[in-house]
């Protein structure tokens, strides 16, 4: 999906790109997307929320033998499957990127790179004990 402040891609695994968004090396089924903060077109956002999601339930849910169908909830705690992915953005500037824990504090940054017009870092579910599956980009 892309609108002009928003890209979500969804893929099983390898690589997918959007206008603005692009999802490279993905080892795991993976929906990214990203969200621009600040009212801008996702190109020209200075604050942008990105989401990099794997196969995440609640320890405890059940489901059906297809699993297309949610039969009761739990309270365990989250469950996520490992998921590595090197998300892209077009941009003309480098951003700080501050992975965010479940519950929306912000971790320690990460390191971005810029090149010909692209600025990547690694997303990976499992890089914290508690999982990430969001960063706040800025600029």
């Amino acid at each position: 999906m892309v609108t002009p402040r928003t890209e979500s891609l969804s893929l099983e695994k390898g690589a997918l790109s959007g206008k603005v968004l692009a999802v490279r090396n993905t080892d795991a089924f993976t929906t990214a997307a990203a969200v621009s903060l600040d009212e801008k077109p996702l190109a020209e956002s200075r604050s942008i929320l990105v989401l990099h999601l794997t196969d995440t339930i609640v320890e405890g849910c059940t489901f059906n033998n297809t699993r297309t169908l949610h039969k009761a909830g739990a309270t365990g705690p989250l469950l996520q499957k490992r998921g590595r992915a090197v998300i892209e953005l077009r941009s003309a500037g480098p951003f700080r990127v501050t992975p965010l824990s479940t519950d929306g504090d912000a971790l320690a940054p990460l390191e971005g790179t810029l090149k010909n017009g692209r600025f990547s870092f690694p997303a990976d579910t499992g890089c914290r004990p508690e999982g990430v599956f969001a960063y706040h980009l800025t600029r």
